[in-house]
């Protein structure tokens, strides 16, 4: 299903989530639930966290479905709700532990499909990398990057003006180029 399908049958889905049709949750977890885990997998660190996350997202969505708006955007509404059900996870820890691994249930690139001493060394290289970035700049990349939201999406999302969001992500970008030339020794 194509993006623009997608955020259609998403919309649709919390429309008659919100208006007490509760199948519609099931629609709503099949349509976003890898691409709500990948976010909450970057923000927790990892699988067990990310798993109670998603879960406590999901009963936020049908707790809070007859809130939503459309003019909002579907994607926005889904990942902010994600985005805080795993900072809450977080808080409760009161630690953030790198983030181990980025495969983020297949969802990272099949580039090294071929090799996987290949696929591992460059997952535990962008690990790394991601790990030495602050929360919200790791968050902003998950958002940007693996949750493919756009600029305008993200800073709904992450509760900022559109403008500071594009600058975080630049900012992140810029901060990941400098550790991975600094790691290659360039």
């Amino acid at each position: 299903m194509n993006d623009i399908k997608t955020k259609r049958a998403l919309d649709r889905a919390l429309i008659s989530l919100g208006s007490g049709d509760a199948d519609s949750l099931e629609a709503v977890y099949e349509l976003s639930a890898r691409r709500l885990y990948s976010v909450c997998y970057l923000i927790t660190g990892n699988r067990e966290d990310a798993e109670d996350a998603l879960h406590n997202a999901m009963l936020r969505i049908c707790r809070y479905s007859p809130d939503y708006k459309s003019q909002n955007g579907a994607w926005a509404y889904l990942f902010t709700i994600a985005r805080h059900a795993a900072l809450d996870i977080v808080d409760r820890r009161k630690k953030f532990d790198p983030v181990e691994n980025t495969d983020l249930c297949g969802l990272s690139s099949h580039a090294h499909e071929t090799n996987p001493e290949a696929e591992a060394i460059s997952q535990a290289a962008v690990a790394a990398m991601l790990g030495r970035l602050s929360d919200e700049e790791r968050q902003t990349v998950a958002l940007r990057l693996y949750a493919d939201l756009t600029n305008s999406e993200t800073a709904k999302v992450t509760g900022v003006s559109p403008a500071c969001a594009q600058k975080r992500y630049r900012r992140a970008l810029k901060k990941l180029k400098r550790i991975y030339m600094a790691d290659i020794g360039q």
